[in-house]
């Protein structure tokens, strides 16, 4: 799966749009952009650190606010940290107030 330079763009652009404290999804990034959703979760996935350190990624989960990036192992453990860091609290692999804390 691959990502034109533009599609790569567009996510981050959406991204950067995430207020502190809230999260949105893959599909609700997808749906603005026009990326399908599996690509923008491939784009973010594959971020270097240098990106991570720009771009609040971590606010982007999975449907029904599960933290699809666990299955990586130590980023969805980074992902959890920094969402709790900004008081986004997590439970079992989700978004404890998901509804509470979704954003559109």
């Amino acid at each position: 799966m691959s990502a034109t330079p533009t599609q790569k763009s567009s996510v981050f652009e959406q991204v950067l749009r995430i207020p502190l404290g809230r999260v949105t999804t893959f599909g609700c990034i997808g749906k603005t952009t026009g990326i399908n959703p599996r690509v923008v979760g491939w784009i973010l996935s594959g971020m270097n650190d240098e990106e991570m350190s720009v771009y609040p990624w971590q606010r982007v989960v999975a449907k029904d606010g599960i933290i699809s990036a666990l299955k990586l192992g130590f980023k969805g453990e980074l992902q959890i940290q920094l969402l709790e860091k900004e008081g986004t609290l997590c439970e079992n692999g989700r978004i404890i107030d998901y509804e509470g804390c979704y954003w559109e």
